[in-house]
């Protein structure tokens, strides 16, 4: 009985799986850090971080481009991630000063804090290109034309907004009451659950494009991060090997992803399909 049902379970799996796409893959590594790690991309492969120099006790943010890494810090800050780009260009993320975390958009040169207006931390996560933003605090939320909105998945204990695209699809994650996460799709005041068909394990989307295929992965048993995009109720995963703490954090309308590793410091990168 028991082999019954894994051979079932295996066949249910294939039948989810599309046939895998092959990558070509690039190192994010900001030149004299310690520590560099991704964050989100935009269309032009523009990507954001955060990475911590040498001997230094302040963080930075960079936006990386073919090669080239730009910095970008909040002044007087202590800590600066950005988590978002859109494709303007507009930046999104948090910065720390005094112990608390504030979020900030920097736009034609300049910064702006933006804080969640009844929580102590703000992360903004991600930024369309009608700069509608999504972020977490006491709640996850949507900022758009000087509103927030809440975001709760029913009978979650915590919602996490992680990507938005240009038709205010968002995605994230949310945790259940035994403490399983689970990716969910919200779209026009509807949440789907979406979950990579392993059961008992956690799934996060972390990037959704403007053709609305997400980009996400799930953890097996042996604590690993698989990446995987999900379209038209097809997963793929995607032929990466197996990396001890991985993270797999932005994704875009060419189907590019960022994420980054530990080895054991922080390592970024970035897959084209070829």
């Amino acid at each position: 009985m028991r082999r019954a049902l894994i051979f079932e379970a295996v066949l249910l799996l294939s039948a989810a799986l599309a046939s895998a796409q092959s990558y070509h893959y690039q190192v994010i590594s900001v030149p004299g850090s310690q520590d560099t790690n991704t964050a989100g991309m935009n269309n032009a492969a523009e990507v954001v971080g955060n990475y911590v120099p040498f001997g230094g006790d302040v963080s930075h943010g960079y936006v990386y481009n073919a090669g080239n890494y730009t910095d970008v810090y909040y002044p007087g800050s202590v800590f600066t991630s950005p988590l978002g780009i859109n494709n303007t260009g507009q930046i999104v993320g948090l910065y720390e000063v005094g112990g608390v975390y504030h979020g900030f958009v920097f736009s034609g040169g300049n910064y702006t804090t933006l804080d969640y207006p009844r929580g102590g931390t703000t992360w903004l996560w991600g930024i369309n290109d009608a700069g509608e933003i999504i972020g977490n605090s006491a709640v996850a939320f949507l900022y758009s034309n000087g509103t927030f909105t809440t975001i709760s998945v029913p009978g979650g204990r915590f919602t996490t907004a992680l990507a938005i695209n240009n038709s205010t699809q968002i995605v994230g994650y949310y945790d259940d009451a035994q403490g399983y996460q689970h990716g969910f799709l919200y779209f026009n005041g509807t949440y789907t659950t979406i979950d990579f068909p392993v059961v008992g394990q956690d799934t996060a989307l972390t990037g959704i494009n403007n053709q609305g295929a997400i980009f996400g992965y799930y953890t097996d048993a042996g604590f690993l991060n698989h990446a995987f995009v999900y379209r038209n109720g097809r997963f793929t995963r995607l032929p990466l090997r197996s990396l001890q703490n991985a993270y797999y954090t932005g994704f875009n309308d060419s189907e590019q992803f960022v994420g980054y590793y530990l080895q054991p410091s922080q390592v970024g990168f970035l897959g084209t399909p070829e």
